[in-house]
């Protein structure tokens, strides 16, 4: 009873679910700030493997404070997704991410707060001719599709790409792909850029990471399959079955995991490869080239990468193996 009391004195103002003995009830929320409460925002049911999420039910919303209907008893998380181009997703309890969302565990009875912040869009200095565009396209079991014959590189629309500028990693716009699995971002000016892909449930570390100096890419797309979101360099249809094929080629393990001073890179090639592996942090800024493009033969590599000038915290290790990509984390922990 006191923990029970205890979490309500904790999650007392916000957004409140009030839940009857049938396991259904309302949501009472707020938006912040309230020029963003324009949107939609989404239920979505959250599996405890945190594997890609169905959506559940969904509300368009016109003004800060509403209620929405909850569909039953389960774990869910909501997004709240502006119609403004100006004002971020946002995930409650005023999350950026689906990772750093609250959970509410509806077993009946129970009440919950949750809050959305729609943060504004950093706005960029100037305009000019730059773009960048790609293609969003299936990979193998995309959604959690049991019969594992999903063709690689069917479109998927109605997607969430977003948009940051680096140095500094701040986003400055969203878009939504078209039925044809497209997004872009036009008259950019010029500088360094990331584009990275929202969709709840799947690893999103994964991001393209480019230079504009007034010219146009094309072919920045990614592979969404049952697990993470893959950049690729061209993901059209003839393009994606052979790198998740090349996917197939190799096995890497990094140890250990927390990490100190060092850790251990140890990967198999099965064919011939060219291999470039690097360290970025977490706003997708490139820190060390720990090897550069080379071409190795099949065999089995392994190698010790330093640490000592990195801050507890965590990475991301990228390693490239012919045109696919592969991220992972790395967490520093020092003693």
């Amino acid at each position: 009873m006191k923990k029970n009391l205890l979490l309500s004195l904790v999650l007392s103002i916000g957004c409140s679910l009030i839940s009857t003995a049938q396991c259904t009830g309302t949501f009472s929320c707020n938006i912040n700030p309230t020029a963003s409460a324009n949107g939609k925002v989404i239920i979505y049911r959250k599996t405890t493997t945190g594997a890609m999420m169905d959506s559940v039910g969904y509300q368009t919303v016109s003004t800060p404070s509403f209620t929405m209907a909850i569909p039953d008893s389960g774990r869910y998380i909501l997004k709240f997704i502006p119609s403004s181009p100006l004002y971020q997703i946002s995930y409650s309890d005023t999350a950026k991410s689906w990772n750093q969302a609250t959970v509410y565990n509806n077993i009946c009875f129970n009440s919950f707060i949750a809050n959305f912040f729609s943060q504004p869009y950093d706005a960029l200095v100037g305009s000019g001719n730059g773009a960048i565009s790609g293609k969003i396209v299936e990979g193998q079991k995309y959604g959690q599709k049991t019969s594992g014959v999903t063709v690689p590189g069917t479109p998927i629309g109605g997607v969430i790409v977003k948009g940051g500028k680096n140095p500094g990693g701040q986003l400055f716009a969203q878009t939504t792909t078209n039925s044809n699995g497209d997004y872009i971002f036009s008259n950019l000016p010029n500088g360094d850029f990331f584009v990275l892909v929202d969709i709840p449930g799947l690893d999103t570390a994964s991001s393209h990471h480019v230079s504009i100096n007034g010219n146009q890419l094309t072919n920045l797309g990614f592979v969404v399959d049952s697990a993470k979101i893959v950049p690729s360099s061209n993901a059209s249809n003839s393009d994606v079955s052979v790198r998740e094929l090349n996917s197939d080629n190799y096995s890497i393990n990094i140890s250990p995991n927390p990490a100190t001073t060092q850790f251990k890179l140890q990967y198999a090639l099965h064919a011939n490869s060219f291999v470039k592996i690097e360290l970025y942090n977490l706003l997708g800024k490139s820190l060390k080239i720990i090897q550069p493009l080379i071409s190795q033969p099949k065999g089995d590599y392994n190698q010790s990468v330093s640490l000592i000038d990195l801050e507890t915290g965590i990475y991301f290790l990228k390693q490239t193996i012919d045109n696919y990509e592969v991220t992972y984390k790395l967490i520093v922990a020092k003693e």
